[in-house]
């Protein structure tokens, strides 16, 4: 006697597995990669759609219209790309600042000890001319 599955897994095809798997993968892709590659997730998703429940379906549709947002997700990956280089170029500024900071600090020291060195023979000056 042999029991047939039920409808439901009768109209699976055999490859849904497989299918589901590649828009898996396709999902998993970082989003500047997904919104180019959004034809191949349309043409996996084109042949199982209809066999899927319709909440997984609708999210899936959803995710094949990515190609309307490409120009926004370029545009923003561009701006975090900007705002990554600002922050080196700012550890930068401020690493040359400090140096220069420093330097500055270490002639003035220079420069107030040569002001001491050079008023220094006046007073010696001063004493011998008083001691002759």
């Amino acid at each position: 006697m042999d029991t047939l599955p039920p409808p439901a897994q009768r109209d699976i095809p055999a490859d849904l597995p497989d299918r589901l798997k590649e828009m898996t993968n396709l999902l998993e892709m970082p989003i500047t990669q997904l919104v180019q590659s959004e034809d191949h997730l349309c043409v996996a998703l084109d042949g199982v759609a209809e066999r899927l429940p319709s909440d997984l379906g609708q999210v899936l549709l959803r995710v094949a219209d990515l190609n309307l947002y490409r120009e926004e997700v370029t545009k923003a990956s561009a701006r975090i790309a900007a705002r990554q280089n600002e922050t080196e170029l700012r550890k930068e500024i401020t690493k040359e600042s400090l140096a220069l900071h420093q330097q500055r600090s270490t002639l003035a020291d220079d420069s107030a000890q040569s002001a001491l060195d050079s008023e220094l023979p006046k007073p010696r000056r001063t004493k011998n001319r008083i001691a002759e």
